[in-house]
């Protein structure tokens, strides 16, 4: 085979690709809805670009989504994430008929992040979406990852006054107890939400039970997730576990390792294949798997954090 010329690819700023926000990049992100319904797994609809909500307010773009019709407000800013669109997607939520919210920012402080996700919990549909922007040779390619919000792996059919969140409910519930029994956490009730979190001893790394994965490859993840707000940092703490890494796999099987190179987050997984859609037989096997693994996971990872961590003077 003929070897061919290979280019690099290479991170630029966003306002490489587009200098300005409502100018540029708005209206590529409107002729590009595909990318972003990928993003987040969730089919999008143009209603209309620079939209005005009820009150008076204006959005980028208003949406909607295609299987059900509600609409979406979708927020862009090209730097990092801010309080003044944060405040303003909580304007949108509670003052508009709008019941999907979506922020896409150059990148996401983890602050925000924590809102986001807050937000899910409580009820409110709402993604964080961070945009890059990459070149090889002249040649230029978004990307937008979903960092913060729900998963789509919603449940299709309810019985009688069963709520969406419920089923979530009562998946999780049995695994916090159990978790809790075990020390693994403080928690006492399960959250209408697919992800649950557990402290790990060190800010903004954390232990995770979550269905992810939306339709397409959906999964109940075990995990542990590194997302300080120095990327440097976390990639630093996930290279210095990765030495550990036969230890780890020999104790634990099923073990992946995600750096996210392109991402300020890394993470450390295992998964069982599953949706919160299974039938209650299915569902009882996956929380057996759960209750099972959860505590091997967290034993085979938390001596080697606390060790990295002490090495790396992060435990002070």
């Amino acid at each position: 085979m003929t070897a061919r010329n290979l280019g690099t690819l290479e991170r630029v700023p966003v306002r490489e690709v587009w200098p300005n926000e409502a100018l540029n990049f708005t209206p590529w992100l409107e002729e590009n809805l595909s990318l972003l319904s990928e993003a987040i797994g969730m089919e999008l609809e143009l209603v209309q670009m620079e939209a005005t909500l009820p009150g008076g307010t204006r959005v980028d773009i208003l949406a909607k989504q295609v299987e059900s019709g509600a609409k979406v407000v979708i927020e862009n800013q090209l730097d990092v994430s801010d309080n003044d669109h944060c405040a303003g997607l909580l304007g949108y939520a509670a003052h508009s008929d709008s019941s999907i919210l979506i922020w896409v920012a150059g990148e996401f402080k983890d602050w925000h992040c924590r809102i986001v996700n807050w937000l899910n919990e409580k009820g409110v549909e709402i993604y964080g979406v961070e945009v890059s922007a990459w070149r090889i040779g002249d040649s230029y390619a978004p990307a937008l990852n979903l960092v913060a919000g729900r998963t789509i792996s919603e449940p299709q059919e309810m019985s009688g006054d069963r709520q969406p969140g419920q089923v979530y409910r009562d998946f999780f519930q049995p695994l916090i107890d159990d978790w809790r029994n075990k020390g693994l956490t403080d928690r006492l009730t399960a959250l209408a939400s697919n992800d649950h979190w557990f402290e790990s001893g060190y800010e903004y790394i954390t232990y995770h039970a979550g269905f992810w994965g939306g339709n397409r490859d959906p999964r109940l993840d075990l995990y542990l997730w590194i997302a300080t707000g120095d990327k440097d940092r976390n990639k630093e703490i996930f290279d210095a576990l990765l030495r550990y890494r036969e230890e780890i796999e020999s104790e634990l099987a099923g073990v992946w390792w995600s750096r996210r190179d392109n991402q300020r987050m890394s993470a450390i997984y295992t998964s069982i294949i599953s949706s919160i859609n299974e039938p209650e037989e299915r569902l009882a096997e996956v929380r057996e798997w759960a209750l099972d693994t959860l505590p091997k996971f967290k034993a085979a990872i938390q001596p080697r954090l606390d060790e990295v961590m002490g090495e790396l003077g992060y435990d002070e």
